[in-house]
């Protein structure tokens, strides 16, 4: 009896020992089975399921939080992070496992990109043409900023025979007073501005805009001129963008109910 009482042990155990532990569904689903000792048979592992995603605007990444504490059943936002950065925000919906995680990548709006690019660079009167046409969609008074511009003709016969005046009579009126040339010949005077008012995005896709004030400098070479624009404020009006970027979302939360969220700043 107590030899066959053996067989019958090492059978089993020499069975369990060569059954594999983990397996897998085989029809290209994923799914794994472990074989359960007490029940004596397969069941299915629990499979985890990453959440991740990037979006491009601050109103989107709003949306798609208020979505999340919908699905992770967290009313309130409570163990729920957003962390805004330089260059945008990230957003754990679950503090306790942080494998989850959602990207805001901020992008410049393709007219703010062309602002930087055309100042403190000087160029011609011909560039200076192209520059404001390719920010006419943000030049306010685009018309008449171009058409006054457009007195200083790209023919190379114009020439500056006066030093740019700005203002009148020691009064600045952001104008500049210039006498032009033309082979030779006077041509008379004209009215340049030098200041121009345009109002761009921040964030590719966001909704808003701000005024930047862009001097022009108009001088000189040898009666050809040579124009370039300055912005002293854009480095300030990027940083208000990123303040007003948080206060709208914070504004956001609100009114979604997410009074819980943590959000920090990282800059």
């Amino acid at each position: 009896m107590d030899l066959t009482r053996e067989a019958i042990e090492h059978l089993q155990e020499t069975a369990i020992a060569k059954r594999a532990a983990v397996i897998e569904a085989g029809d290209g689903s994923g799914r794994r089975y472990l074989y359960n000792d007490e029940s004596k048979g397969y069941e299915e592992i629990d499979r985890f399921v990453k959440y991740e995603g990037s979006v491009s605007t601050v109103e989107s990444l709003a949306e798609l939080v208020a979505e999340y504490a919908k699905r992770f059943e967290r009313p309130s936002g409570k163990n729920m992070t957003v962390t805004f950065t330089s260059a945008g925000a990230t957003f754990s919906p679950d503090d306790a496992d942080r494998r989850h995680a959602f990207t805001y990548r901020r992008v410049l709006s393709q007219q703010w990109t062309a602002l930087r690019a055309a100042l403190e660079e000087p160029m011609s009167h011909k560039g200076l043409i192209r520059t404001m046409q390719s920010l006419s969609p943000s030049i306010l008074d685009y018309p008449v900023v171009f058409a006054a511009f457009q007195r200083l003709a790209i023919s190379k016969d114009v020439k500056l025979v006066s030093e740019p005046i700005l203002g009148a009579e020691g009064k600045s009126d952001n104008t500049y007073r210039v006498n032009l040339a033309i082979k030779g010949a006077i041509a008379g005077e004209t009215t340049l501005p030098s200041l121009i008012d345009v109002k761009v995005q921040y964030a590719r896709g966001g909704e808003a805009a701000y005024v930047i004030p862009v001097t022009v400098d108009l001088a000189e070479d040898d009666g050809t001129p040579v124009i370039t624009l300055f912005a002293p404020t854009i480095g300030t009006v990027a940083d208000q963008a990123v303040l007003d970027e948080l206060t709208y979302f914070d504004r956001a939360m609100e009114r979604s109910g997410l009074t819980d969220l943590l959000c920090v700043v990282n800059f």
